[in-house]
């Protein structure tokens, strides 16, 4: 057995110097920093690639030059346009016709013809057989003659007649406003007063026309031997002497109107 200064004296051989531990601990804590940067590096590399497998687009740095702000787009929000609720009627006169005519119309139906009228104001007549009423009457009495003693009245502010299709029907149109000179001292079907009469109906026996401060447009379509007369019409309130504006209420009317083969 050792004496107890030889056990001390290998004990005190086993300890390092002072210096040596500090240059050990030195070392230790430059390790520790050195993993924990590699550490938190890698930590940050693996989200980066677990975000963009999940379809993660990682925000962008504001510092970033060539990377604007991001920006959002807010979809604008849209207003159904209504649907006005109609109706598909079906008139037998002498040609079969039919229009889709929404349901909060007036309408009259006479023996000949049929009158439709919108809450607005215009109005459509489809009639059948009409002639002219007045003077220099056409003696070969056709649609296009028709319209052509129509845009010839002297009364009318001059305008032309021009070939158009109804329902696949040849016929012709023409625009009809009075001169402000033009004397309208008659009263015309339905009701309208200080009117110059123009066409006369076949039942009842009385003429219709167009009265100052009114605009409208007459179609004259072909059938063999006979004639369908559409007539837009202004029946006052907000489209008052203004024909564009006839034609845009009455618009969905007219290009539903179907005309079938004489019948009788």
């Amino acid at each position: 057995m050792s004496s107890l200064r030889e056990q001390f004296d290998l004990e005190a051989d086993a300890i390092p110097a002072l210096g040596d531990i500090d240059a050990a601990l030195a070392q230790v804590a430059k390790e520790h920093r050195t993993w924990r940067r590699v550490g938190v590096a890698a930590l940050a590399t693996a989200a980066a690639v677990a975000l963009l497998a999940l379809g993660v687009r990682p925000l962008l740095s504001n510092h970033d030059p060539a990377v604007g702000p991001a920006t959002t787009s807010t979809p604008s929000p849209s207003t159904p346009t209504p649907t006005p609720v109609t109706t598909r009627q079906s008139y037998a006169l002498a040609a079969s016709l039919s229009a889709a005519v929404p349901l909060d119309w007036d309408k009259r139906l006479y023996d000949g013809g049929v009158d439709f009228q919108s809450p607005d104001g215009p109005g459509i007549s489809l009639v059948m057989d009409p002639t002219p009423f007045g003077a220099d009457k056409p003696t070969a009495l056709t649609a296009e003659s028709f319209a052509r003693w129509i845009a010839s009245r002297p009364y009318v502010i001059p305008t032309q007649a021009v070939p158009v299709t109804v329902s696949g029907h040849p016929a012709w149109q023409v625009d009809v406003r009075l001169l402000d000179s033009a004397k309208a001292t008659s009263t015309c079907l339905p009701s309208t007063p200080d009117c110059v009469q123009m066409v006369k109906l076949p039942n009842p026996d009385l003429p219709t026309g167009i009265a100052h401060a009114q605009v409208g447009r007459m179609i004259f379509v072909q059938y063999p031997g006979r004639i369908v007369w559409l007539y837009e019409w202004d029946g006052g309130g907000a489209t008052a002497d203004d024909l564009p504006g006839v034609l845009a209420v009455l618009k969905p009317v007219y290009d539903s109107i179907q005309l079938g083969p004489i019948t009788s």
